[in-house]
């Protein structure tokens, strides 16, 4: 993960952030429809727990997904550093996912198929609605050539510590 270099003026708690993000070498994606796996997930020594209600999960199974995520969050929070993957800014589903889950419990958001700055002011406002207190870090997934395009713009919103 690299990084973002800015022009603009970091505050402490963007800094503070960007400390802790820093320093992941290794990230466990694990599938939330897998309730057993995640809870194994925690104790495997990755850097990074991230709970995947996106690729890894079949249409059919978001709304179940969620509700496995949701228990397995209140069961492990604070034994890892857990963070979690929602559906693409671009989609509905990615609202729905920032509102089934408690986000206190978390590190931060992975917003994949980031191409814009956009789509990470989108996920920031879905966050804020869902009226959590926590300013979660949103760590964009850049998988496109619109996304390299537009990386310099995603680096500098508020709140991204650092580029996947």
């Amino acid at each position: 993960m690299v990084r973002p270099t800015s022009t603009r003026c970091e505050t402490a708690a963007h800094s503070a952030m960007a400390d802790r993000l820093r320093r992941v070498r290794s990230a466990l994606f694990t599938p939330g429809t897998e309730a057993a796996r995640l809870r194994k997930a925690v104790t495997s020594g990755a850097d990074v727990c991230i709970f995947d209600l996106e690729d890894s999960v079949p249409p059919s199974r978001i709304g179940e997904a969620r509700a496995i995520v949701r228990e397995a969050l209140h069961e492990l929070a604070g034994r890892a550093r857990i963070w979690l993957r929602v559906h693409p800014a671009s989609s509905r589903e990615m609202e729905e996912d920032l509102n089934a889950v408690p986000l206190t419990t978390l590190e931060a958001v992975v917003l994949p198929k980031a191409s814009h700055r956009d789509d990470v002011q989108t996920c920031r406002r879905a966050m804020k609605q869902a009226r959590t207190t926590a300013e979660l870090p949103i760590v964009p997934i850049i998988e496109s050539a619109a996304g390299v395009l537009g990386c310099a713009g995603i680096a500098e919103v508020t709140g991204v510590a650092c580029l996947a």
